[in-house]
Formats: C-alpha cells, structure tokens, sequence
C-alpha cells in the first residue's frame, strides 16, 4: 500500500491537517485520506505519518505521497527543504502543497523557488467564501462543478501550471487550485487551507467531493490522466 507523509515545518495548520481538530468529521479530510492511503475511514495513521520533525531527519524514499502544510506566517522553505521537495518530485511521486491568503506573503513566495513552478503568487486579502468554478477535466475534478475558498491565493502565469478551476471573477489566467508538471503533472498547488476544514469549509459547494478526489489521487501509483478543457460532462452541479 502507498505510504503518505503530512509535513509542516510547525503545528500552526494542526487544526486544519491530518487528524487535526477541525478535519475530523464523519467523511471528512482526515477520513478521506485514511480511506485512500489505509483502506478504512476509520483507521487512522497505519500508511500515514504526520510530522514537524526538521525534513533532513526524514527519508523521503520511503513515502510514496507528500502534503506540505501551511506553517507560521514568516516561514520559508529553506534551500535544503527546497533540493528535498525538488528531488521527491522529480522521482514522479505526487505531492500536495497547501498555501494561503496574503499574511502568508513569505510562505507563499517561498514556494517559487520550487523547480516545477514557474507561476507567480497572487495575494489577496480576503475573498470571502470565493466560489471557484470548474475548468479543467482531470481526475481531480471528477464530479466537482465548483469548490468554495475562504481567504485564498492564487497563482498566475507558468508554462507548465494548469489551473484546475477558475480563479477570481472567473479568470481562466489563474488559479487556487494549480497542478504542475504539465498534462501528467504530479504536483498540486491549493492556495487555501480552510476548504477541507470540518463544517462549513468542507461543506461548501462541492469541496467534499474533491477532498476525496485529492486523497485518492495522492494514493494513486500512475501517471495523471491528460487533461482536456472540454465541457464537464461528468460534473456535478453545485
């Protein structure tokens, strides 16, 4: 079975993470990945591993998926943690990487020195409960017409950035939800921590939906399906 590793650099996405206080309700992320990586909702770790630990301590080789939570407002990936995560995903294991509104100005942008992303971050202060439409048929958006954001960021411009749902008013030029890597890409940029959280996040739109399409996406051993910006056929309505 796929073997996950949830890392931050530190416990301030605690509630919002794996197992965390706010992402534990029936069906929802903490279930969804247990499902995906341990066959059960009601198995917790087992395949999964949650950690703060210093990521030079942690041998990536022996995890199969990778989530990067959100840490303190000042933080930055460190050039280490960026050769780390590099070389994880240039191996073509899928990743997850969690971003957020603009007082994460410096995570955010810490994330561009990653190789596979080209884009640049786009903050805004608040978009309170931004409803971001489907735009991209992929595995990911299976079933998922529209998904809601509280306080997000966006990514713009990068050659090999596909944007999965429309950002702000619509724009097919950015987006909160980014896969990099080009058609068969296997890393996945969402610049809002609060979709998946129990309640009204996960509750909104069709964010449930696609909770569960990350997490089994995470778990799966192949490569992504091509992409396609045909009509969504196959999606739910919101």
């Amino acid at each position: 079975a796929a073997k996950l590793l949830v890392w931050s650099q530190d416990d301030t996405e605690a509630g919002a993470n794996y197992q965390g206080a706010s992402t534990n309700e029936t069906d929802g992320w903490s279930e969804q990945l247990n499902l995906a990586f341990n066959g059960s909702k009601a198995t917790y770790d087992g395949n999964i591993t949650k950690s703060i630990a210093s990521l030079s301590t942690l041998n990536l080789s022996e995890y199969d998926a990778l989530i990067i939570g959100v840490p303190a407002q000042t933080a930055t990936l460190t050039s280490s943690e960026v050769d780390q995560i590099d070389a994880f995903i240039a191996t073509g294991k899928r990743i997850f990487i969690k971003g957020e509104y603009n007082a994460w100005t410096t995570w955010n942008n810490s994330l561009e020195q990653l190789a596979i992303i080209t884009g640049d971050v786009y903050g805004k202060t608040s978009y309170d409960s931004q409803t971001a439409d489907y735009h991209i048929s992929h595995a990911l958006t299976t079933g998922v017409a529209q998904i809601q954001f509280t306080d997000a960021s966006y990514f713009s411009g990068g050659s090999n950035g596909i944007y999965l749902f429309k950002g702000y008013n619509n724009e097919t030029s950015k987006g909160g939800v980014t896969l990099w890597g080009g058609t068969n890409g296997n890393a996945l940029t969402i610049m809002d921590v609060n979709w998946h959280s129990d309640g009204a996040g996960i509750s909104a739109q069709n964010n449930r939906v696609f909770a569960a399409n990350v997490a089994t996406w995470l778990a799966e051993d192949k490569i992504a399906p091509t992409l396609s910006s045909s009509s969504p056929a196959n999606n739910a309505t919101a």
